[in-house]
C-alpha cells in the first residue's frame, strides 16, 4: 500500500498550512486529561501545528498546562486565560482570536487525537476545496471493560459519534461538525463566531454533567453554511478517541445530558 502521509521536502515545508489546535478547559480536575491530550498532539505525524490552550475559572490551569507542554517539548504552544465572559463559546472564540493557523481545529479536553488526525484534517480540506470545515468520528475510550455494555444507539449521550450510531461511513457532506472533533478554514470566522448564547455547555460540574444550552457547534455550522454557501465535510479518517469514565453512565449525568439536549433542540 502506498504511503499517503504528508512528507514535505525542504522546499515544500513552508507551503503546508499551519493547523491551530484549540483546547478549552474549565476545571483543574481535567488536568490529567489535558496532559494526555497534549501527548497525543505531540505524537502527530503532521509537522506544522500550533496548540492554543484556553483555561477558565482558575488562572493556574494555564500555568500547569504550559509547564507540561514545555516538558513535552511543544515549542509552538500558548496558554490563554479567559478573563472575560465564561463559557465554551467564549473560550472557543478566544482560542480562534489568539491562534494564527490557516486551519483552526477543535478537540475536547478529555479526548485523544489519533496520530494521523491533523494530517487527515489537512488532506480532507485539500481534496475538497468546496468544504469550509471537516469533522469525523469519535470512538469511546472506555475507562474499563465493564462499561462496554452501553448500547451504541445511545452514544450521543457520551459525545461519541461513531459510524455505527450516525450511519456516516464514507466521505461526504454533513449538516454540522461535532465539537469534540472538528476543524474549519480560517475564513470561516470571517462569517461568524460561536454564539455567546451557549454559555452553559461547559459550566457544569467536574464530572462533565451539562447545565445549559448545548450544541454551540451545531448552531455555528448552520449559520456558517448559510452565510458562506459552503458545506461541512465528513471524513471517516479524521478520528479521535473520547474518554468514557464511569460517571458518564450515572443516572445524574444521563438525565442532565438528555434534558439539556432536548431543551436545546426545542
Amino acid at each position: 500500500m502506498a504511503d499517503r502521509r504528508l512528507r514535505p521536502s525542504r522546499s515544500a515545508a513552508g507551503s503546508l498550512p499551519l493547523v491551530s489546535v484549540i483546547i478549552t478547559t474549565y476545571t483543574d480536575q481535567r488536568l490529567n486529561d489535558v496532559r494526555d491530550l497534549l501527548g497525543s498532539l505531540k505524537a502527530q505525524t503532521y509537522p506544522h501545528l500550533e496548540t492554543v490552550f484556553v483555561g477558565e475559572k482558575l488562572p493556574q490551569l494555564c500555568d500547569s498546562v504550559a509547564e507540561h507542554a514545555q516538558r513535552l517539548g511543544m515549542s509552538n504552544f500558548r496558554a490563554e486565560f479567559n478573563a472575560g465572559a465564561p463559557g465554551l463559546s467564549h473560550a472557543r472564540n478566544l482560542g480562534v482570536e489568539r491562534s494564527s493557523g490557516e486551519i483552526a481545529a477543535f478537540i475536547d479536553d478529555d479526548a485523544l487525537a489519533r496520530p494521523d488526525w491533523a494530517e487527515n484534517v489537512v488532506r480532507a480540506l485539500a481534496e475538497h476545496p468546496e468544504a469550509i470545515g471537516v469533522t469525523g468520528p469519535a470512538y469511546p475510550l472506555w475507562a474499563n471493560d465493564s462499561l462496554r455494555w452501553f448500547p451504541e444507539e445511545f452514544y450521543w449521550i457520551l459525545s461519541c459519534p461513531t459510524p455505527g450510531w450516525t450511519g456516516h461511513r464514507q466521505v461526504g457532506p454533513i449538516r454540522n461538525a461535532w465539537g469534540m472533533n472538528m476543524a474549519f478554514r480560517r475564513e470561516a470566522f470571517d462569517y461568524c463566531r460561536f454564539s455567546p448564547a451557549f454559555v452553559g455547555g461547559n459550566q457544569g460540574s467536574a464530572d462533565g454533567s451539562k447545565v445549559g444550552l448545548l450544541g454551540d457547534e451545531t448552531e455555528f455550522c448552520l449559520r456558517l453554511t448559510g452565510e458562506s454557501g459552503r458545506g461541512i465535510l465528513y471524513s471517516p479518517d479524521v478520528q479521535v478517541l473520547h474518554k468514557v469514565y464511569e460517571h458518564r453512565l450515572s443516572g445524574r449525568f444521563i438525565r442532565r445530558r438528555a434534558f439539556w439536549e432536548g431543551y436545546t433542540k426545542a
